[in-house]
C-alpha cells in the first residue's frame, strides 16, 4: 500500500485536528515524525522533526478534499492603526508606569571581597571548632 502525502501541520493542534478530521471520516492515516517530531519544537525541518499526513493513494482525492477546509485563505484583517486618542494614551502610560518596565538599568556594585562580618557569633564558634583537630 502506497502512501501520498496530504498535508504538512505547522503545529501540533493544527496536527491533532486534521487527524480528528480524517479518522472521522473513516480515512486511514499514518503520521510521518509523529513521535520524534514533537521531541524537537522549533523550527519544522523536511524529514527531520516535520510531521507530514500520509494517507493511501486510494483515498488521497478524499482526504484532499476534506483537509481543504485547512488550506482555504480567510480575508485579511484589515490593519489597525490607532488614532489620536490611541497614541496619547501610550505616551502617557510610557510616562507613568515606565518606571515598572524592566530593562537595562544599572545594578548596584558588589563589594570586591566578601566579608563574615554578617555571620552570627555561633556560626564563627562552630567553624573555629571544626578546624582544631
Amino acid at each position: 500500500m502506497a502512501l501520498v502525502v496530504v498535508a504538512q501541520p505547522g503545529s501540533e493542534p493544527e496536527l491533532a485536528v486534521m487527524l480528528c478530521a480524517l479518522e472521522s471520516h473513516r480515512i486511514p492515516v499514518f503520521v510521518q515524525g509523529a513521535g520524534f517530531g514533537s521531541l524537537y519544537p522549533g523550527p519544522q525541518v523536511a524529514f527531520y522533526n516535520a510531521r507530514r499526513i500520509m494517507v493511501p493513494r486510494a483515498c488521497v482525492d478524499q482526504a484532499r478534499q476534506v483537509l481543504e477546509v485547512f488550506n482555504s485563505q480567510d480575508e485579511p484583517a484589515p490593519s489597525w492603526r490607532p488614532g489620536l486618542v490611541g497614541v496619547l494614551r501610550l505616551v502617557l502610560e510610557f510616562i507613568a508606569f515606565g518606571w515598572f518596565v524592566p530593562g537595562n538599568r544599572q545594578r548596584a556594585q558588589r563589594p570586591a571581597e566578601v566579608t563574615t562580618d554578617y555571620l552570627p557569633a555561633a556560626v564563627e564558634a562552630a567553624a573555629s571548632e571544626t578546624d582544631e583537630p
